[in-house]
């Protein structure tokens, strides 16, 4: 029995022995294989398995004021990471955070001590903060045993000037591109090229020094210098949401302009949003009403009609103004002061200083429906003007006589700013044609786009339209508004050494898809220019829905009064005694408008 299993086990033996000596060989000849024939292509599909792509992200560039001020501009911050489980003396751990992350000891001590396998702490730090935490937690040894605290560095869009130029500026999402604003409008300047990095990583995504990679840089986007001074903007909005506050008006809006080139100096508007804080509802708020909001302007429009007067020589047209205009079946009221001071025929300079309708509509029946309509397109209100930086403004309105016929009461209507609408920026503008000498100029807001080292590489010149009224005529209009502020609606606009002009103006606000206004319901605005000498500004301050007063004497001229004083002291132009006195008794003479000179009584 034991000779028969022996012989079985010996036939096993030589069976299983050849098979696996067989194996063997195959392994061996598979193994010579890998290393010699194949060894290449695997070499490479292993090399292709390490090797990843990873996007290095570009610096976005900054937007700065005219001065070099920063409005919004990049700042690397760290985010703490704990892993309580691999920091062992944590006391100690708690000593060295509470000194670099701005938490106090016990509070760290205490996420230290939970059971959470990580903690992300809510605040950044700063990279100096950073570093130094590195440099504590290096300093206390590795018997300490704190290696469960990491830190990532991140970048964030900051506005240092928060609120106060937000709408201007605008804003970027949660991946760095431009919402709203500047940013939004020129992204494509300020966020650069982003690079790329190909190279071997290790399984948590680090790469492996050692390996050979091919780096392409990221190209950093350029800066945008705007036409803003900050200070200017940070009087106007301030002054503007003071005012608005103080009327329980509805909003406001405030724009600076510089007549002789058309550069955008401030831009307020209320309400407003901070983007660094942003709430629920903000995002309402980030359109720009001087933009793209079409507005009645009410009497600042006389002014207009002024120059059409001019322009077609009805500069001596005169009305008598009784208080009530007949318009077919219907009847105008004109509450203008000129019955107050004396009555008498009402000439265009009394109409721009009492603000009579009665002027106005005389003048607009002398001109014609097809004549008035023609003459304030020409002087742009309706143009959708291109502002690089913000877009384009939109068209102003009015039905068109050239294929409707407007009846008196239209007429008489457009002629004082009630039936027509416009921007507050293209109305703004006209004004500035005004005070430059008759150039309506494109409003501008980015002044320069420069590198990252800082070497201008595009600069934006004045950009003319068309001559909207010749110098005589420009210097006759400004005296005009010169007597509206020191004798006439104007008053609270007067700036004590300087020469001020400017005109109120109050309109009905129209009812949401017609049929009429809002009960109660005005725009009250004041546009001014500053100085008549030597015009550096136009300014245009609107309040919608102001409760109280609705008088643009009352509500807006205030605000045009502490903007202007400020600006004119930025821009360089100091108040003159003398002029004060002189322009209070009407004893001006020879003052030059752009270029020109003209005798003022």
């Amino acid at each position: 029995m034991n000779r028969l299993q022996d012989k079985l086990s010996r036939k096993r033996v030589g069976f299983i022995w050849p098979l696996i000596v067989v194996c063997y060989a195959l392994l061996m000849g598979r193994l010579v294989y890998l290393q010699t024939a194949a060894a290449s292509s695997l070499q490479m599909r292993a090399s292709q398995d390490r090797k990843q792509e990873t996007v290095l992200a570009a610096a976005r560039g900054r937007i700065l004021d005219r001065n070099g001020k920063e409005l919004a501009f990049n700042m690397d911050e760290c985010t703490v990471i704990l892993h309580p489980a691999l920091i062992k003396d944590k006391v100690r751990a708690a000593g060295i955070l509470a000194r670099n992350v701005g938490i106090s000891q016990a509070q760290v001590l205490k996420m230290l001590r939970s059971d959470r396998r990580y903690i992300k702490l809510d605040e950044p730090v700063s990279v100096e903060s950073a570093a130094k935490l590195r440099q504590d937690i290096l300093a206390a040894g590795p018997r300490a045993k704190i290696n469960g605290v990491e830190t990532h560095v991140s970048s964030r869009r900051v506005y240092p000037l928060g609120s106060v130029c937000s709408k201007l500026v605008g804003m970027v999402n949660s991946r760095g591109v431009g919402t709203a604003g500047v940013e939004q409008y020129a992204n494509g300047i300020l966020a650069g090229k982003p690079g790329a990095l190909w190279g071997d990583f290790d399984r948590n995504g680090r790469p492996i020094p050692t390996r050979m990679r091919r780096t392409v840089p990221a190209e950093p986007g350029r800066d945008i210098v705007l036409t803003i001074d900050s200070r200017i903007q940070y009087a106007a909005q301030k002054a503007l949401s003071a005012q608005v506050e103080k009327f329980k008006a509805r909003s406001g809006t405030c724009v600076v302009l510089d007549p002789k080139t058309g550069e955008i100096l401030a831009l307020a508007e209320a309400p407003t949003f901070n983007p660094d804080k942003l709430k629920q509802g903000d995002v309402d708020k980030m359109t720009s009403p001087s933009m793209i909001h079409l507005f009645e302007p009410g009497s600042t429009m006389k002014l207009l009609t002024a120059a059409a007067a001019l322009r077609n020589g009805l500069q001596n047209v005169t009305a008598t103004c009784t208080g009530r205009i007949p318009a077919g079946s219907k009847v105008i009221a004109c509450p203008c002061a000129v019955r107050r001071h004396g009555g008498g025929p009402v000439t265009i300079a009394r109409m721009l200083q009492y603000s009579c309708n009665t002027e106005s509509s005389t003048l607009a029946r002398r001109l014609g429906a097809t004549k008035l309509y023609d003459e304030l397109k020409f002087f742009g209100i309706f143009d959708q003007m291109e502002v690089p930086g913000l877009g384009r403004t939109i068209g102003g309105m009015a039905p068109d006589p050239h294929k409707y016929d407007w009846p008196f009461l239209r007429l008489a209507n457009v002629s004082f700013g009630q039936g027509v609408a416009t921007t507050r920026m293209n109305l703004a503008c006209a004004y500035g044609a005004i005070a430059n000498g008759g150039t309506l100029l494109r409003p501008q807001l980015i002044r320069q786009v420069q590198s990252a080292s800082g070497s201008t590489e595009k600069t934006f010149a004045v950009r003319p339209i068309r001559r909207i009224v010749t110098q005589a005529q420009s210097a006759t209009l400004l005296h005009y508004l010169e007597n509206t502020v020191e004798e006439g609606t104007g008053k609270n606009a007067r700036i004590e050494g300087y020469l001020v002009g400017g005109k109120t103006g109050s309109a009905q606000i129209p009812k949401m898809g017609g049929g009429g206004f809002e009960p109660g319901a005005y725009c009250s605005s004041f546009i001014g220019i500053a100085p008549l000498d030597d015009p550096r500004l136009t300014i245009l301050v609107s309040l919608e829905k102001p409760h109280g007063s609705t008088h643009g004497a009352t509500v807006a001229a205030p605000v045009f009064h502490e903007v202007a004083a400020k600006a004119l002291w930025y821009v360089g132009k100091v108040a003159s005694p003398k002029t004060a006195g002189a322009a209070a008794s009407g004893r001006v003479s020879s003052v030059k408008f752009g270029g020109s000179a003209t005798r003022q009584g």
